[in-house]
Order: C-alpha cells, then structure tokens, then sequence
C-alpha cells in the first residue's frame, strides 16, 4: 500500500544520489523517491524486485534488482535477511520523515535481528580454464591491439584521428573522426589494455554474480551510449537532438545484439555515405535518425556495407544522378543520331 511522505528540496541536489543514477545509468533517484511511498513507518520493505518495479514503473522494460542493487551499493538501503526471507530499509528514513501517529507498527523485522547481504567481493583471480587470445589473431572480430581500425576495407572502421583537429580543420562533415572505445561494452572489458588479449573464459563474468561489476558494466555502457549518440549527433549534424529514453534504447538494444561501440559508429558513417538517406529522394527528405539506422541488424549491416564501400557507393551516387538526368529526356534536344543520342544521355546532356 502506498503511503503519502515527505520530499525535501534537497534530495534533487544530492551529490551520491546523483552519482548513484550517473555511474549506473538507472533512475535511481526517481526510484529511491518511490521507494519512500512503499515502506513502512520504520522505512522497512521486502526485498521483492518485480512487485516493486511493477508499482513504481509498470510501464518501463526495467530490471529493477539492478536499481536496488546500485542504491545498497551507494549506501541508501541496507540489505538483510531474516529466516529465509529478504529485505531492506532505507538507512536515512527515519531522519527526513515525520510518521503520522495512526500509522500501523512495523511487521517486518528489523536489520539487527538478521543478517545483512552485503556485495559479493571482486573476482581477483583468473580461472585455469581461461584462454587467452590475442585480439587481432582472426579468432575475433578483426582489432589491432591499440583497438584501432582501418578504413581501408581491411577492418570495418574509419581512419582513426583527433576529433576536435578533424572539426577544425573542416574534414568534409566531420566524417573521419575518432572513434572511441573499440570493445564491446556487453562482453568482458580487454584483460591488459597494453597487449589487447581478451579473457574468455567457461565461467560467469564477473558482472553476472558481483554487483561493484555489474554496476561498472553498467557505467560502460551509459558512455559508450552517450559516444555513439554524439557520433551520430556530428555526422548527421543535429547538434540540438536529445539523448532521450528512446534513442537511448535503440542503441542498448543494438549493443546488447553484439555490435562493438564502431561498428555501430561505421553503420552512421554508412548512412551518411547513402544517397536516399540523405535527402537524394522522390521526397526530398532525410532517413537518417537512429530509429532508420539501428532498426535491425540487417540495416546495421546495410549501412556497415555502405562505409566499406565507399567507392561503390560513389559510383551508384553518380549512375543515380544520370538517371534522374535520363527521366528528363524528353525536355532535351533529341536530334543526331542514336549513338549520339546515347552519349549525350550518359553525358547528362552536358
């Protein structure tokens, strides 16, 4: 049952809650707001993640142990069971509410009387059964150790370069730009940085079972988001578009479908390289928001295509334009003979 509390102005300036929402990438804040209107007069609750979620965001695809998980790990809830059963409190909550008297006593146990369940410690230790492979060895998808990529039809990337050198000196629409953080933020982060191998390993990674993991994993992937969408916002030049929750999604949905943080950067630069996505239609009109280029994994693909192939995709560019000039035949001067006739038509009746 939910109960009417208090919310103080400062609760929406509150440096660890924020940092609680940034570094996870969760609405924690909106969350610990709800959970205020759920526990009882001792801030007490059971620990029940799903009926939860379904009374605070019934309508948001949300795991909502992972909201809870990042407010324990921040120092919000404390986390205990007793005889079996799970539950938490908020630590704070008796210092900010004022408990109506006809309010019903707790029925939940208190934290003293069970035992807290705190975060599992990191792993330290590789396991003998992992294997390690060196990343640019053909076993997996095609890196050089720095995690660089070629565009020159070897790898699936773009010349790497300094983003902010490339703007200034005017490169064509900020195309050959730097693309950031090569991994994929769904798999286990790069063992040594300085050799490139990857770790992989029969076991469960580390985020499955430590939550300090998990809430790094989730760290990771909010910026490399937050990389592609402002990749996106150059390319396309929209600086004035918005991170909302819905282009947010559409690139969680593509890197949980294991896409690397630029591949998903070459399908942009694809789209940016597509005519009819461009403008160069019937209509006029761009097809170049997320929602067109992250639609499906064969759109990616369509799209990484297209950068691969940048000088096939010149040329259709050009045979498109001479038969945009070919439809306007009949407005030209038809006289000659056909195989002059034919030239001038490929010509563009230049």
């Amino acid at each position: 049952m939910g109960r009417i509390r208090t919310v103080k102005p400062e609760l929406f300036i509150h440096d660890e809650l924020y940092d609680a929402e940034h570094n996870s990438g969760l609405p924690c804040r909106l969350a610990f707001i709800g959970l205020l209107t759920l526990v009882d007069r001792e801030g007490r609750f059971h620990w029940k993640p799903r009926q939860i979620k379904a009374q605070l965001f019934p309508y948001d695809e949300l795991e909502f142990s992972q909201v809870l998980e990042a407010l324990k790990n921040s120092g919000f809830l404390t986390h205990y069971q007793v005889e079996g059963k799970q539950y938490g409190v908020i630590k704070s909550f008796a210092n900010h509410q004022k408990i109506n008297a006809k309010e019903a006593k707790s029925k939940l146990p208190a934290p003293e009387n069970g035992e807290e369940i705190k975060p599992e410690p990191p792993l330290t230790e590789r396991n003998s059964s992992e294997k390690v492979i060196p990343v640019n060895s053909g076993e997996l998808h095609s890196r050089t150790p720095e995690g660089q990529e070629n565009f020159s039809g070897e790898g699936i990337g773009i010349e790497i370069g300094d983003l902010g050198t490339e703007l200034e000196h005017g490169t064509e629409h900020g195309r050959e730009l730097c693309l950031k953080d090569p991994c994929r933020v769904d798999t286990r982060p790069d063992a040594d940085e300085q050799t490139g191998e990857v770790i992989l390993s029969s076991e469960p990674l580390p985020e499955a079972t430590d939550p300090k993991a998990r809430a790094s994993s989730q760290q990771k992937q909010a910026r490399a988001i937050d990389d592609i969408f402002q990749y996106w916002q150059t390319i396309m030049d929209h600086p004035n578009a918005r991170l909302d929750e819905k282009r947010r999604k559409l690139i969680r949905n593509a890197l949980k479908t294991g896409y690397a943080v630029n591949d998903l950067k070459t399908a942009i630069l694809g789209c940016s390289y597509t005519p009819h996505n461009m403008g160069d239609n019937d209509r006029g009109q761009r097809y170049d928001g997320l929602h067109v280029i992250f639609k499906n994994a064969d759109q990616i693909d369509r799209f990484i295509n297209n950068a691969i192939n940048r000088e096939s995709m010149d040329a259709n560019r050009e045979n498109h334009q001479r038969g945009k000039n070919a439809l306007s035949i009949f407005d030209k001067d038809l006289s000659g003979t056909p195989d002059e006739l034919w030239e001038r038509i490929c010509n563009g009746f230049e």
